[in-house]
């Protein structure tokens, strides 16, 4: 599996809430394996970081796309 992780070649954004235990090892995993990864690890939150934090979410996905945009990757 970490063969096919390292081969992705798009920007990707891992998120995860630090009290949805069972995903924090794999997004870890993914984020040391995945060669252009972002890592977001959210304070006092569980799996579903996007409707607990929305605000924060939001603005954490809207900054990495822009980065993405400005710096031309696909």
């Amino acid at each position: 599996m970490e063969d096919g992780l390292r081969q992705i070649d798009v920007p990707t954004l891992l998120i995860s809430g630090d009290d949805d235990e069972p995903c924090l090892e794999p997004a870890l995993f993914m984020k040391q394996s995945i060669p252009d990864a972002w890592s977001w690890i959210v304070p006092r939150t569980s799996h579903a970081v996007n409707r607990e934090e929305p605000e924060a979410f939001n603005r954490v996905v809207l900054d990495f796309l822009a980065d993405v945009d400005r710096s031309g990757e696909r």
